[in-house]
């Protein structure tokens, strides 16, 4: 009897590592087919953008740690050395999520109701940004970390939707940043920049689940 893709994989694995995964090939290529297609739709997209893209060639696609067959697309985007955004796009056979964090630096002479108003908006009560202190970073003393994620269940052939989902948070990723950029120096300013953020990071609900 010829030999089927389970047997395969499992002749394959290191028995000394005491762990075997075992994935359907077809179903991961499937996947990946997807993955790199939009890959290339994020690449075209962020040219036109001043921040820079990691990686900025080869797709990072990686099996993620699930019982489940899951491939996770991760790319990150950065004002010259500094990190400004991670996406996580993960896809599973029937379903998709992305994973979305914004990085937030505030200096140590930022007035206080700026830290109160961006860590205290009512419109984010259900999913809150988090914010760590390095007291011997004046410049970035206020560590503010913006997380969130959704998705939708999926055949794997339309993928316009996820496609939209994606290149829409990089833009809106780039206009907090702008906005950032030229100073969050009073609380309208962080008013702007918070109903920017909101449409990435507001609390998302799915069928079943709850981000």
């Amino acid at each position: 009897m010829a030999k089927n893709w389970i047997h395969e994989a499992a002749e394959k694995a290191d028995e000394n590592s005491g762990v075997i995964r075992i994935e359907n090939p077809e179903k991961r290529a499937q996947i990946d087919n997807v993955l790199l297609k939009l890959w290339d739709k994020i690449k075209n997209h962020v040219r036109g953008l001043e921040l820079k893209l990691e990686p900025e060639i080869e797709a990072d696609i990686e099996s993620g740690d699930t019982t489940d067959l899951l491939r996770v697309l991760t790319f990150m985007l950065f004002d010259d050395e500094e990190p400004v955004c991670r996406t996580e796009i993960e896809c599973y056979t029937d379903h998709w999520m992305i994973n979305n964090e914004f990085f937030l630096s505030l200096d140590e002479m930022v007035d206080v109701p700026i830290i109160h108003e961006i860590l205290g908006n009512t419109r984010f009560s259900g999913n809150p940004p988090s914010m760590m202190i390095y007291k011997n970073d004046p410049e970035n003393h206020y560590q503010i970390t913006f997380n969130a994620g959704w998705g939708e269940d999926w055949d794997m052939k339309d993928f316009s939707f996820i496609t939209e989902s994606v290149l829409h948070s990089i833009d809106t990723h780039a206009n907090m940043w702008k906005i950032v950029c030229e100073g969050l120096t009073d609380t309208e300013h962080a008013e702007e920049f918070l109903s920017t953020a909101y449409e990435v990071y507001e609390a998302h609900e799915v069928e079943g689940q709850e981000m």
